[in-house]
């Protein structure tokens, strides 16, 4: 027997239409039947081709053979499982697994295939640990393999179950029958059986269907006779047609009746077709009829009819881990979070992650997302998105930002470089805001220049934008460009748009005042245009692509009022190549290859009130691929990245969730839940493993770093342990600790009373804290970090006493605080030592009762002060 005897009534499933617009891959298959407590490791994904009619609950034959066939599957088949587009199991039924042979059969229920459309599943496998989720009753409209005759009636004959088949013992000479009530209308049945030798002369076994009763003279049959060599079929005993075949004993042969409203196929094993009419076509009862021979019946199933049947290919293996997975994730508690940039700051290899809010920018580490530094820019309205770039040539990055003081356009402004530890490189101070900041060597000159564009003093009508270009190294004015009157220069970008060797700047403004905005393309030799196009509405950030595969750079922007106009223009001579208008705003589009076609696409996300919409356009005529629409309605910019290597990219954008969709049709490959609504993705490869990392942000002020695999090890190490102070004095104390036994433990961070002090590297492992007051008690605060800069943030705390000096001239012993050493004192220590109360005014006792020096209050302290009451020597450490 072959498949698995699993009862049970068809499995739930959720349908979901599958086109081209959204499809929800998953990729996720830890919640599939049957588990074991294992996972599944791999998966393919079947294409399901329907050039016919709409199909639903349909089932699909899978035929695993060759290349095809999962061979990191168990032995046994078990652990293979199959998934819609939705990530819902399917039922399924493994009608025969050969793994020897690299061979199987397997009929997949699947939930919908559109109307001359194609559908997608997943076939996951790879999992010691699971067992069987085949199971014939939740996959077809009727179905047994013959746990038992229950869902039979015996008409004549003996009948009964061996070994999970149904067996007709051989009779002297008449027909005998099985049958059922199974209305049929459009179907198709198909049975297995095969047929012993014995005595009798005839050994004849077939399938019946359409019958008011097993003698119904019109009933549909198709018999094989073994001893002959035919197969008959006729309307119950006047025979319609006859076929010859080689025929032999204990084979099993498959019988398939297609019934389609009145008319009615059978295909015999394979090897003939016969075609009858009838018109019974409400007549209901099934079943087998045997004569004389013994013979054995497998398994039945009834399966939908559809008139073309859908084809399958199977797709190659793929890794069934997550393709992106969250590293880490850092709030800077703030709702208005800058789009961030990239660059090593630190020098460790790993490209670490610029942000900021209004008012401050955040340097993360790129590999744990732990602040490296901050800088504070005090009472100002904003700051404009960071710009990273070595603009000064000594091989270590900057960061470039520009601020406004006030919300007023007329409001001073300031670009303002730091240099890679947070620190002000120079600034330039300007009368008007500046807008986002580029960097590169515009002239050919070798040193990198830094350009601005900002509006307009005032009055707007009188007064032009400009675009400044200053000395990247020191900042020094080097030149400007004046755009139209009234209107801010807003966005600026750098490519050599014409291919003659000179970088152009790419600016667009937004027409305050007059009518319209323009994009400007400056010679960054000559400084003069050599094209400028007017975009009708404010013009937001620029995207320099080649769109036309001419090796010269084209310019992709939206232009928006209330309705966003998305615009591809020609960097060559400043001509529009096409466009889409929507309403709502857009911002930043992308631009790349994502269905591996050679010539890259446009992909473009815009805001409404209600919703943001994702839209994926032909790079070359503007038409729309796919597009997906979130309630998310924050806008941002998504971003590109071949996430499973199979060398074509995949868009990723943050909405609710972290979401990778499938380039060529936008099918959803994977979502990770965010904390709040996501704004902007940032794909770059961080560590240089030629693997992209995703940045994200969200609404709440939470910064995110999804990637394969952690970047570099991001586990801090323990915590410092036997923390104590071995020494004071009226002016010292000095602690010391054990160092935690990770092996790559660097440092420990050392705070007094809060504030940070320095850093013990390993292996010292004590502080003196000096200059400090008599009698005065102080907190020591410990963190750890490691040699790949990861801090354990959990303080280890001490807190201590310097030495008291007493009315009687700081004596050492004086508990009681009268200036002598005495029996009282002596006393109160015993006192302390078995926790009974003391006065207050005599604590704290320790470390002025610390008469031996060991750091803690003990009867050798008493016992000195007694000795010396009665003037015997005693040691006198603390002198």
């Amino acid at each position: 027997m072959i498949g698995n005897k699993v009862g049970g009534g068809r499995a739930l499933r959720i349908v979901v239409g599958i086109t081209a617009l959204v499809l929800l891959l998953s990729g996720g298959a830890g919640a599939l039947s049957n588990s074991g407590g294992g996972s599944w490791q791999y998966y393919r994904e079947i294409t399901i081709s329907n050039s016919g009619g709409a199909l639903s609950d349909y089932q699909v034959f899978v035929n695993l053979s060759g290349a095809d066939f999962p061979t990191n599957a168990n032995a046994s088949g078990a652990d293979i499982r199959f998934t819609d587009a939705s990530g819902n199991e399917l039922s399924y039924w493994i009608e025969g697994w050969d793994y020897d042979n690299r061979s199987a059969k397997v009929w997949v229920n699947v939930t919908s295939v559109p109307a001359g459309a194609s559908a997608m599943i997943r076939m996951w496998y790879g999992n010691p640990s699971a067992t069987s989720s085949s199971n014939g009753n939740a996959t077809f409209e009727f179905f047994d393999d013959f746990n038992d005759l229950s869902k039979w009636t015996v008409g004549s004959g003996t009948w009964s179950i061996v070994n999970g088949e149904a067996k007709h013992s051989a009779g002297s000479g008449g027909w005998d029958n099985i049958q059922r009530t199974e209305s049929i209308n459009n179907g198709i049945l198909e049975t297995r059986f095969r047929l012993i030798n014995s005595s009798t002369l005839h050994h004849e076994l077939g399938l019946f269907v359409r019958g008011t009763s097993v003698w119904d003279t019109t009933m549909i049959q198709c018999i094989i006779r073994i001893e002959d060599g035919n197969i008959w079929y006729d309307d119950y005993n006047v025979i319609s047609e006859t076929i010859s075949v080689n025929t032999s004993y204990d084979k099993y042969y498959r019988e398939i009746f297609i019934l389609n409203n009145a008319n009615v196929s059978v295909i015999w094993d394979r090897l003939g077709n016969f075609t009858h009419t009838t018109t019974h076509t409400t007549q209901t009862l099934i079943g087998f009829r045997a004569a004389n021979s013994e013979s054995y019946i497998d398994w039945i199933f009834l399966r939908k009819y559809a008139s073309q049947e859908p084809s399958v290919s199977v797709g190659a293996e793929q890794s069934a881990s997550p393709l992106l997975q969250k590293i880490w994730q850092t709030n800077l508690s703030s709702t208005n979070l800058l789009w961030p940039a990239v660059g090593d700051l630190n020098g460790d290899g790993i490209k670490d992650v610029i942000t900021g809010t209004n008012t401050r920018i955040y340097a993360l580490n790129g590999a744990n997302g732990q602040t490296i530094w901050t800088y504070d820019f005090g009472s100002i309205w904003g700051l404009t998105w960071p710009t990273v770039k070595d603009v000064d040539g000594d091989g270590k990055i900057e960061v470039m930002v520009g601020l406004a003081e006030t919300s007023s356009r007329t409001s001073p402004g300031k670009v303002i470089v730091l240099n890679n530890q947070g620190q002000v490189k120079w600034m330039y101070n300007l009368s008007v805001p500046p807008q986002e900041i580029a960097a590169d060597d515009i002239d050919g000159d070798g040193k990198t220049e830094v350009i601005f564009g900002l509006g307009a003093p005032g009055p707007y009508g009188s007064v032009p934008g400009y675009v400044y270009v200053v000395n990247g190294t020191n900042g020094s004015f080097l030149w400007s460009f004046a755009g139209h009157n009234g209107h801010q220069m807003s966005r600026v970008m750098t490519g050599d748009l014409n291919g003659d060797g000179i970088k152009e700047i790419i600016a667009g403004d937004w027409g305050w005042e007059s009518p319209g905005s323009y994009v400007y393309a400056i010679n960054g030799v000559t400084h003069n245009t050599i094209w400028s196009y007017w975009a009708d509405t404010d013009v937001f950030p620029i995207t320099v692509e080649d769109m036309n595969n001419d090796n010269k750079p084209d310019l992709i922007f939206s232009h928006n009022t209330g309705t966003s106009t998305i615009s591809v223009i020609n960097g060559a001579d400043g001509t529009r190549m096409w466009g889409y208008s929507q309403s709502g705003y857009a911002f930043w589009s992308v631009a790349g290859d994502i269905n591996g076609a050679g010539k890259k696409e446009v992909i473009s996300r815009h805001s409404t009130p209600s919703n943001a919409v994702l839209r994926i356009f032909n790079g070359t005529t503007g038409s729309i691929l796919w597009s997906y629409t979130s309630s998310d309605n924050e806008y941002g910019y998504p971003s590109i990245s071949d996430v499973n290597s199979d060398g074509v990219n995949e868009v990723i954008a943050a909405f609710y969730n972290l979401t990778v969709f499938r380039g060529s049709d936008g099918s959803i490959l994977q979502e990770i839940p965010l904390s709040a609504a996501g704004k902007t993705t940032l794909s770059e490869d961080l560590n240089g493993d030629g693997n992209k990392e995703v940045v994200a942000i969200d609404t709440s002020g939470n910064v995110y770093l999804f990637a394969k695999s952690a970047l570099a090890d991001i586990t801090p190490p323990a915590s410092i342990t036997s923390l104590h102070n071995i020494t004071y004095a009226p002016n010292h104390i000095n602690w010391t600790w054990t160092d935690p036994s990770n092996s790559d433990f660097s440092k420990a961070m050392i705070y007094l009373d809060g504030s940070f002090q320095t850093n013990v590297t390993k292996g010292v492992q004590y502080y003196n804290a000096t200059g400090l007051t008599a009698g005065s008690t102080h907190t020591i605060a410990t963190r750890t970090v490691d040699t790949s800069g990861n801090i354990n943030l959990t303080r280890v705390n001490h807190t201590a006493t310097t030495l008291y000096l007493g009315g009687g001239g700081g004596l050492t012993g004086d508990v009681n605080r009268n200036g002598i050493r005495d029996t009282g004192d002596a006393t109160l220590i015993l006192r302390n030592i078995v926790d009974l109360p003391i006065p207050s005014e005599s604590l704290p006792i320790l470390p002025i009762g610390d008469m031996n020096c060991n750091g803690i209050i003990d009867t050798g302290d008493a016992t000195l002060i007694l000795r010396d009451v009665v003037s015997l020597d005693i040691s006198r450490c603390w002198e």
